[in-house]
């Protein structure tokens, strides 16, 4: 079961959910001042990167297109609440 909701997470994580990478930081005394590349998803960052073959690039847009978030947090809710009813038995 948490193997099912893993792979589910897996998914609307690096397809879905944008994140910032640092870029940089220095300090100045005790403050530290941090510079962010924007907001991407792991995918894109990916794809931007130019290391993957078209092949590669196609896969993975394949795979992008087939997801919906809604489903994919509906599957991980559903997988959620079976695994709390596996716990209370």
């Amino acid at each position: 079961m948490l193997n099912r909701i893993y792979s589910l997470l897996r998914l609307y994580t690096n397809f879905f959910q944008p994140s910032m990478k640092l870029l940089s930081k220095h300090r100045n005394g005790a403050q530290v001042y941090k510079t962010y590349d924007e907001a991407q998803t792991p995918c894109y960052r990916l794809l931007k990167s130019g290391i993957l073959s078209e092949r590669e690039k196609r896969e993975l847009m394949d795979i992008f297109q087939s997801l919906s978030p809604v489903k994919l947090i509906q599957q991980i809710n559903d997988n959620l609440k079976l695994l709390w009813e596996m716990a209370e038995k």
